[in-house]
């Protein structure tokens, strides 16, 4: 067995997702991994035999239960400054696996919260994007032995990973104000979507209400006339090409 199909057996074991991305590549290997990460397993019969077919394949570990920080240090960022920024404000986080890439970045790898939270690239803090993504869901990070694509060096384990249930938590003031969420995205969108639709006669009567962005939506919705006159919609009618 080569390193990357011993490493691969090994975090499946341990209860991860791996699939294959292409030798020397971050990009998925299409013959085993048609839909990316979706195609991630966690059976070790599966994974062998991938890796018996393309034994020198990098290796992509799935973040559907776990949650990762990826803090890139390259193209002028400084992941490692902005991730100190955010410890002198909230604390610490606790130990957990470590994993250096080959181009100076590093991963840190934590248990997934139970909140609804997003993967983002370029993590804002303090109104500031940041060096920092976070993986988590359908994302998946490239990890050990895997050979980086642009240095040629090995991603390796600068503290080892353990059993997926082992993973350290993350504090709650981090996962409170550091963690993009889905649901209060969402909710931003509708209430920003919400307040640009509505018509302009209805909007300065709303804004002395405390109605909730569906209820702004529904009013809207009520305000618009019909797209096809009521008489006309019911006729029988037929489309013909000129």
């Amino acid at each position: 067995m080569t390193p990357f199909a011993e490493e691969a057996d090994r975090l499946v074991r341990l209860g991860y997702h791996v699939f294959q991305c292409l030798q020397r590549s971050k990009l998925p290997n299409v013959e085993t991994a048609p839909n990316g990460c979706i195609s991630a397993s966690g059976d070790p019969a599966i994974v062998k035999d991938w890796w018996t077919r393309f034994p020198h394949c990098n290796i992509g570990l799935r973040c559907n239960n776990v949650l990762v920080f990826d803090i890139d240090n390259k193209n002028g960022k400084n992941g490692s400054g902005d991730f100190s920024r955010i410890i002198e404000r909230l604390g610490p986080v606790p130990n957990g696996p470590i994993s250096m890439s080959g181009n100076g970045g590093y991963h840190l790898l934590f248990q997934r919260p139970d909140a609804d939270v997003k993967g983002v690239n370029g993590l804002k803090w303090d109104g500031k994007k940041t060096g920092i993504d976070i993986q988590v869901g359908n994302q998946y990070i490239v990890v050990p032995p895997s050979i980086h694509p642009e240095t040629g060096k090995a991603y390796t384990w600068h503290t080892d990973i353990c059993p997926v249930d082992q993973l350290p938590a993350l504090p709650e003031d981090w996962i409170k104000y550091v963690l993009p969420k889905r649901l209060e995205a969402r909710g931003r969108r509708l209430e920003e979507n919400a307040q640009r639709l509505i018509l302009p006669s209805t909007a300065s009567s709303l804004r002395s209400q405390a109605y909730s962005p569906v209820d702004r939506c529904r009013l809207y919705v009520e305000k618009i006339p019909p797209c096809i006159p009521v008489k006309a919609a019911t006729h029988n009618c037929s489309l013909r090409l000129v």
